[in-house]
């Protein structure tokens, strides 16, 4: 996850939100060189959440895919418009994830140890 927000650089905003029970706010730059804040675990409510109290219609969202998403949720996130492009990356990725329902777009980044890493694959 922090070669592909290194790589994609100056093309994300200043600071990105970083997620697991909890959604917090970073500089980007710390993200990229690894420095991260965690509760630990991956919960997609709070990330919908997140993005459904700002009012944004799209977010991207790099995971690895192992979380669920609140049904009550779903339906409210839909009901608004909110779409979800997603970046699946890690060793172990799911073939299917909780942000499904929302998903317009969906990638699998492959993060190959030894590999530059700044190169995107899109």
């Amino acid at each position: 996850m922090t070669a592909l927000v290194r790589g994609l650089g100056e093309r994300l905003a200043p600071y990105v939100h970083v997620f697991s029970n909890e959604v917090e706010t970073m500089p980007r730059i710390d993200v990229s060189e690894g420095h991260l804040l965690t509760t630990g675990g991956t919960d997609f409510d709070c990330v919908v959440s997140h993005a459904l109290a700002q009012r944004w219609r799209r977010i991207l969202v790099i995971t690895d895919g192992y979380a669920g998403l609140d049904s009550g949720l779903t339906g409210r996130a839909l009901a608004e418009g909110l779409e979800a492009y997603v970046v699946l990356c890690g060793a172990h990725v799911t073939a299917r994830h909780g942000l499904e329902p929302l998903t317009r777009g969906c990638w699998r980044y492959p993060e190959t140890p030894g590999r530059d890493g700044d190169e995107i694959p899109f």
